[in-house]
């Protein structure tokens, strides 16, 4: 998936110039890694200035010279929905954070349905003439498979995922970015599968996961089988899972509510509460999705990126923390374990 984002991190309570702005700079900032060539001989390398990369041009630069800023980087693809959100929402963290240093390191990559075919020196053209925007862009690369770049490697490494392909992935938690509405899910009432109306005001006292699903999305078998298996582990603390069927992304929840909640049940043998088919962006979004997005927005704006975004909501009602599409549903039972046990 392009965009995938890796933040480098170096705790801003000790890095020069800290950054005194919103929390997602706290995100971008604490353990830092950049993509690269290891030039070393035999030591394994334990940074990113360890690196060694190709720019657009050609030449060899150290990733040495990010030492003491925070860096964001990611896998671009110039032919991706996701391009143009991107680039102008990087465009505005790298002007926002310019005076703290904060750098965009960009990597061309062809592997995802073949949306990169520029050369790295074309793509570069590209977004300064269409977002009036410098990035730092480097030469084309491979990010998965034998052909993998080493640093990629190594990222993946320290950053490692799920859903059978490694996770560069952004966290989502933005909490301190937005101010609390006040409200919480109790507020809400939704239509479940069979169109009947339902106040979410019966998860009080539960912990409960909201997330959109659906059926045709490379991301279905991973997600409603690690739910499920949640949902077996907390059975005793309680925990609810609400899955809202969505088409909005790749059209790949044409079933009905009906059919998806059969298909759940047949191939997954999981009964999550399911609910009617809504979208989660737009005009027309569920108001429970607009509220969510308040309280917990994205890194890149606040819309729902795809299919399986999570939140996690506590014993009260209030939205804890998001989650994306490629998070590991058991990536979030160390949160749910600090909500059941306090």
């Amino acid at each position: 998936m392009h965009f995938d984002v890796l933040k480098w991190h170096r705790s801003l309570h000790t890095y020069p110039g800290k950054v005194a702005g919103p929390r997602i700079c706290v995100h971008l900032a604490r353990t830092f890694f950049t993509v690269g060539r290891f030039t070393g001989t035999t030591a394994e390398p334990t940074t990113i200035y360890d690196f060694t990369v190709k720019d657009a041009d050609g030449k060899e630069v150290k990733l040495d010279k990010y030492r003491g800023k925070a860096v964001v980087i990611v896998n671009v693809a110039s032919q991706c929905s996701l391009a143009d959100a991107n680039y102008q929402k990087l465009k505005k963290l790298a002007k926002f954070y310019k005076d703290k240093g904060l750098v965009i390191a960009a990597f061309p990559c062809n592997q995802f349905g073949s949306q990169e075919r520029s050369c790295a020196i074309d793509v570069k053209k590209d977004v300064k003439e269409k977002y009036q925007y410098e990035p730092d862009i480097y030469d084309k690369i491979e990010v998965n498979g034998e052909n993998a770049h080493p640093l990629y490697n190594f990222l993946k490494k320290k950053e490692s995922g799920s859903f059978g392909f490694p996770n560069i992935d952004i966290n989502s938690d933005q909490s301190s970015m937005n101010m609390s509405s006040g409200k919480t899910v109790y507020n809400f009432t939704m239509k479940d599968a069979e169109g009947k109306e339902v106040s979410l005001d019966k998860y009080r006292g539960k912990p409960l996961i909201i997330v959109n699903v659906a059926s045709q999305c490379g991301l279905t078998n991973s997600n409603y089988t690690e739910l499920k298996e949640l949902m077996e582990h907390y059975k005793d603390k309680g925990l609810a899972i609400a899955a809202f069927p969505c088409n909005q992304f790749g059209g790949q929840e044409p079933k009905c509510e009906l059919e998806v909640k059969n298909f759940v049940a047949e191939k997954f043998h999981f009964v999550p509460d399911l609910y009617a088919k809504i979208d989660v962006n737009g005009k027309n979004a569920a108001p429970l999705f607009d509220f969510l997005k308040h309280e917990k927005g994205g890194l890149f704006g606040d819309n729902i990126k795809w299919n399986f975004t999570k939140f996690l909501i506590d014993q009260e009602g209030h939205p804890v923390k998001r989650y994306a599409p490629t998070t590991s549903p058991k990536h979030i039972m160390k949160d749910i374990d600090a909500l059941v046990n306090k």
